[in-house]
């Protein structure tokens, strides 16, 4: 019994190593831009990459797989520190809010005036001289 969990006990950090392993290499290739080519679909990789470009597509592909099957924790980890990189920026976004809208109640801005217009304005009063002949009405 004790061999046995000795020989778990070395399986488990030889496979912490290779899960260590593929996501430094899977880190590296989404670092060349592998992803952003694979959302340009097979059919465009097919006519505009290079073969070694699409081994390293094929290689990223495998790493994938490989740390979904046998490295859950990773992506258990990553899941989590994404879903609290997202906590933090809406945090950030409340917190600015809040600050813009303390700036506002210390000076709020004032009412945009309607423009002036001819019914609006004062009466212009009327030229000097003499006033005008009356005409008569029917």
């Amino acid at each position: 019994m004790l061999l046995s969990t000795a020989a778990t006990a070395g399986d488990l950090e030889a496979n912490v190593a290779q899960c260590r392993a593929y996501e430094t290499e899977r880190t590296t290739l989404v670092a060349t831009g592998v992803d952003a080519d694979m959302q340009k679909g097979p059919e465009w990789a097919r006519s505009n990459l290079p073969a070694n470009r699409l081994q390293q597509i094929m290689r990223y592909i495998h790493l994938d797989e490989q740390l979904k099957f046998r490295c859950p924790e990773v992506f258990a980890s990553a899941a989590v520190k994404a879903e609290e990189e997202r906590a933090r920026q809406e945090a950030l976004e409340a917190k600015r809010w809040a600050e813009r809208l303390a700036e506002f109640a210390k000076n709020p801005m004032l009412p945009e005036r309607k423009p002036v217009t001819m019914a609006r304005a004062k009466p212009q009063p009327a030229p000097p001289g003499p006033p005008l002949p009356e005409r008569a009405t029917r």
